[in-house]
């Protein structure tokens, strides 16, 4: 799954494809900001980023990949 999230705020990208890939509501999840520091991510991604930037963490039994144009992945579906 991926996402373009030029309009929104790169956490909740992650949560929303997240829970469409488990096939559950948002809410169900365990809090994203349990799990990364949600304000460094946007931070990091605020500006023009590097070539080549990318953010990986694990959320939920998925690896999420964040890239420089703030598209989100999810890798292994």
């Amino acid at each position: 799954m991926t996402s373009d999230p030029e309009s929104q705020r790169i956490p909740f990208v992650v949560v929303e494809a997240v829970a469409a890939a488990e096939g559950v509501p948002p809410m169900e999840l365990t809090p994203l900001g349990e799990v990364v520091d949600t304000d460094a991510i946007e931070a990091l991604f605020a500006r023009p980023t590097p070539t080549g930037l990318e953010v990986r963490f694990e959320y939920e039994g998925h690896t999420v990949l964040i890239d420089e144009e703030r598209r989100v992945r999810i890798l292994d579906e």
